[in-house]
This record gives structure tokens, C-alpha cells and sequence, in this order.
């Protein structure tokens, strides 16, 4: 295959997957099945079609399979310990309970499985597969920096398109919008803050906050390669770097207005406090030599620390009351009470786990009198409890290994190269976003939030490898 076409199809490959990542939150946040489905597609199927273009060019990967053996390593290992949940091959000693009592009341045999609820935990399997399809395409694309910034834009531009139309859904009302968008595609009412296209107002905060840190790592990048020296005399060059900061505040003030409002006025203060710290943190990261550039790190690092921390109490109010409709203010004993009883049905199958993604099927048989809420409870509103319950404790511990290699990847990353820290930079305050608010929500569940979380990660991990170190090992 001549090399101008491979290099035509690797583009397209690239647009395209930039082109769907920021529509993916269009169907009520990518959190229904229809969603779960074209996303499983499309990104598997830009997956398969780079391996095949990078497999005809005759080049090696940008990425060499060495270099993400660990994390392939992990996440394989768990796909294949959810795949064996949903056998019944296994042995019955490995089965869960429930399938023997549903036998005895039926009185007939059912074929057992590790996992209670097969049909949850196959769409999990589906989702998580989705989830690494872009973390790959990601890392192999955003090897090249040109790419991996656009990969940031991306999400900058697609956040802050879902806080216009958020602000304008507020502005109009349901009625107007329900006039010129289908009803059944689009969440049109914004009950007690802003929620976009999304069903929750702390997820679109999480995506908003996603958006502000690309954004301001986009700004901030701009604005270190205005202030230079341009080689003038001392007020042309001070004129040339007004002129410069005033350009990059101008192109990129219409992405951080937006995502400001959308986080804002989404009303969830964890959604804040975690958005700005990770800004902090990212303001921390920046280096600089000077006594005050230092005082200033520490400062920001300091604050970042405290957001995260008030964002854990801030998040849980009326948490509860919004999920099972009820008025019972006293929202931390309920938090307390459903973490309690979660540990409890994981310490009755700490190994072999439930099945991935059977919380709600299994709850039930543990709820107890302590949870002062009524309703169904479809999430543990931990997802780290979440993930314990349904994998068992030893691969949920691997799957989290998984995500912490890449963080730490990252962070050296950040830590040691002079150049092309964005990614990294960026990858790393998404890392914080997340890996707080899921003590206490699911964020990372909903496919809108999980996607983009993955192509960052994949962007900060290629672009923590230098071009020396992306070299076949």
C-alpha cells in the first residue's frame, strides 16, 4: 500500500475518532444501551481499522506493545476473569448461591454462573472493552504532539459546546426546546442546576470540569510561548508579549466562559471544588525556579489538597433524597449505611465477586434497616466498592493497579520532560477528578465521562514516553 495512502487513512482514522468522542455524550450522556451499542461500533471498529492501516504500512507501532504491557496486562487479565463470570462451565463450588435457590423455587435446574445477574455484567464487559478501545486508539494517536493536543481540544470544544446548549436549554425552557430537538434523544429539562445532555448535574459537572482543566492547559500552553524573548528592544517586547497573552486570553476565553458557567451552574459544589483544584494542581505542575514561582506551587498544591477533601462532604448532600425520593436530610448516615452494607455482601464472596456490574442485583439480599432511605439503589455511589463487589476483591485490586501504573506513568512524565507536558499534565488532573468524586458517586460508570477520561489517559500516557523512549525496548 503506497505510504500517502496509509498516511490519508491514519488521518482519517484520527479525525474521526476526535469527531465521535465529542459526540458521545449526545444520548443522554452515553448512559442507555442504544449509546452503549454505537460506541461499542464505532470505537472498536476505528480500532481494528488503525491496527489494519498500521499493520499494511509495515511500520512499527508509535507506541510499542512493550511499553503498555502492564496496563494491557491488567486490563486483559480482568476482561477475562468477566468473561469467565458469565460461564456456566465453570465449577458449581465457583457459582453464586442465588442460582441453587432460584432452582430450588422454580424446581427445575438453571446452569449457574459466577456472576448473579449475567445480562448487567455482560454490558459491563461491553462498556469496559469500549473504554480500552479508545484508551488504545488514544496512546498510538497521540504519539505524535500534534495529535495529543488535539485529542485535549477535542474535549475542551465538546464541553463547552454541552454548556451552551445547557445555558440555552436554561435560557428557553423545555417547552421551546422540546419544539426543534426530539424529546426522546435529549434530556430537555434542567431541574436544580445545569445537566446538558446528561441525566445527572454531577456527572455533566465532572465532563465540565474535564472541559476547564483542557482548556486551561491549552491557555497555559499558549500563554508560556507568547511570553518569550521576540529579540526587540525592551518596550517592543513588552508590547510584542501584551500583544501575544491578549491573543491567547482572546482565542481561548470562549471555551474556559463556558465551562466556568457550565460548572458553575450545574450546582454541585464537588463539581467545583474538584474543578478548581485540579487547576491547581496543574498550576503546581508548572515549573518555575524562582523563590515566589515555588511559594506559589506550594500555595496551589496547598488549596488543591483542601478543595478535594471539602468536595468529599460537599458531594453527598442530598445524594440520597435524589435517588430514592426521599426527604430524609441525614444523607451521611445513609452514605455511611450503604457503604457498610456493600462491605458486608463483599466480605460474603471477597474472591470470585458477584459478576461485574450486578450491585443492583445484589443489594437487595444485603439492605438492611441501617439505611434510612427508601427505594432502589442502582449504585453503590463508590464505584471503588463497586467494583470490589462485582469482580472480587483480587481483580478489582488489579483493574485499579491498571489505572494507577498510567497515573504514574503520567506523573514521571510530567515530572521529567521539558516539553510536550500537556497531555500528561492534563491526564493527570482528570485522574484527580475522577478518582475523588467516585468515593462518592459513579461518574466513571456513565460511558459520557468514561470515554473522555480514557482518551486523556491515553494522550498523558503517550505523551509521558520521549520519542527516545517510544523506541522499540
Amino acid at each position: 500500500m503506497d505510504q500517502p495512502l496509509i498516511s490519508a487513512l491514519q488521518r482519517c482514522v484520527g479525525w474521526a475518532f476526535l469527531v465521535f468522542l465529542g459526540l458521545v455524550p449526545v444520548i443522554f450522556g452515553a448512559n442507555v444501551p442504544l449509546a452503549w451499542g454505537i460506541n461499542a461500533t464505532v470505537f472498536g471498529g476505528l480500532l481494528l481499522l488503525y491496527v489494519a492501516v498500521q499493520a499494511a504500512s509495515g511500520a512499527p507501532s508509535p507506541l510499542p506493545v512493550a511499553r503498555l504491557a502492564v496496563p494491557l496486562a491488567a486490563f486483559g487479565m480482568v476482561m477475562g476473569w468477566i468473561g469467565l463470570q458469565l460461564q456456566t462451565w465453570t465449577p458449581a463450588g465457583m457459582h453464586a448461591p442465588e442460582w441453587a435457590r432460584a432452582s430450588a423455587l422454580l424446581g427445575e435446574t438453571l446452569p449457574g454462573r459466577i456472576s448473579v445477574n449475567p445480562g448487567e455484567t455482560s454490558l459491563g464487559l461491553l462498556r469496559l472493552a469500549t473504554a480500552a478501545a479508545v484508551f488504545l486508539l488514544a496512546v498510538q494517536i497521540a504519539c505524535d504532539r500534534a495529535w495529543a493536543k488535539r485529542i485535549v481540544g477535542a474535549v475542551a470544544i465538546a464541553a463547552a459546546l454541552q454548556a451552551v446548549f445547557a445555558l440555552w436549554l436554561a435560557a428557553v425552557g423545555p417547552d421551546t426546546a422540546g419544539l426543534v430537538l426530539p424529546k426522546s434523544l435529549f434530556k430537555l429539562e434542567q431541574r436544580g442546576g445545569l445537566t446538558g445532555t446528561f441525566y445527572n448535574r454531577s456527572h455533566f459537572a465532572v465532563y465540565m470540569a474535564f472541559g476547564l482543566v483542557c482548556a486551561w492547559g491549552l491557555l497555559s500552553r499558549d500563554l508560556r510561548a507568547s511570553l518569550v524573548d521576540h529579540g526587540f528592544n525592551d518596550r517592543r517586547d513588552l508590547i510584542a508579549n501584551i500583544v501575544g497573552v491578549g491573543r491567547s486570553l482572546a482565542r481561548y476565553s470562549v471555551l474556559l466562559m463556558p465551562l466556568t458557567l457550565g460548572v458553575l451552574l450545574a450546582n454541585s459544589r464537588a463539581g467545583v471544588l474538584l474543578a478548581l483544584s485540579a487547576v491547581l494542581v496543574m498550576v503546581f505542575f508548572e515549573k518555575g525556579q524562582s523563590s515566589r514561582g515555588k511559594l506559589l506551587r506550594r500555595v496551589a498544591l496547598g488549596i488543591a489538597i483542601a478543595g478535594a477533601v471539602l468536595a468529599l462532604g460537599a458531594r453527598g448532600e442530598l445524594v440520597g433524597s435524589r435517588i430514592a425520593g426521599s426527604t430524609v436530610e441525614n444523607t451521611a448516615e445513609a452514605r455511611l449505611a450503604t457503604a457498610a452494607i456493600t462491605l458486608k455482601a463483599i466480605a460474603a464472596r471477597p474472591v470470585l465477586g458477584y459478576g461485574y456490574g450486578s450491585f443492583a442485583s445484589v443489594f437487595p439480599q444485603f439492605r438492611d434497616d441501617t439505611l434510612p432511605l427508601s427505594g432502589r439503589w442502582a449504585e453503590a455511589h463508590n464505584s471503588y466498592l463497586e467494583a470490589l463487589l462485582g469482580l472480587g476483591i483480587p481483580m478489582a485490586l488489579l483493574l485499579l493497579f491498571g489505572f494507577a501504573w498510567i497515573l504514574g506513568v503520567c506523573l514521571r512524565g510530567v515530572a521529567r520532560r521539558r516539553r510536550d507536558r500537556l497531555a500528561p499534565m492534563v491526564a493527570v488532573a482528570a485522574s484527580l477528578i475522577v478518582g475523588f468524586q467516585v468515593l462518592v458517586d459513579f461518574s466513571i460508570q456513565i460511558q459520557g465521562v468514561a470515554l473522555a477520561f480514557a482518551a486523556l489517559l491515553g494522550a498523558g500516557y503517550a505523551q509521558s514516553w520521549s520519542s527516545r523512549e517510544r523506541s522499540p525496548a
